[in-house]
């Protein structure tokens, strides 16, 4: 068992990529830097695009764990609109 009974933990990885237990699954929804409008041009993700208006931020997201089931939790992010 993991951290306090939950399970088996997911190995630590520097990987640029989502990682989860066995038995587990998760699904990107969209990604730091993914256009909110039709206009916003593709992220270059080079350090040199400054537009976040338009785009997914990385700021303000909150993990929920669903205490009932163990096997389900909900990563939440706002919308601002500025």
């Amino acid at each position: 068992m993991g951290a306090a009974g939950v399970g088996t933990l997911a190995a630590t990885s520097l990987a640029d990529a989502v990682i989860v237990p066995e038995g587990y699954s998760a699904q990107i929804v969209y990604a730091l830097g993914d256009p909110l409008t039709a206009s916003t041009p593709a992220f270059k993700n080079d350090g040199t695009d400054a537009d976040f208006t338009n785009r997914a931020g990385d700021h303000a997201t909150a993990w929920r764990g669903l205490a009932w089931t163990r096997k389900a939790s909900l990563r939440t992010v706002p919308h601002c609109v500025t």
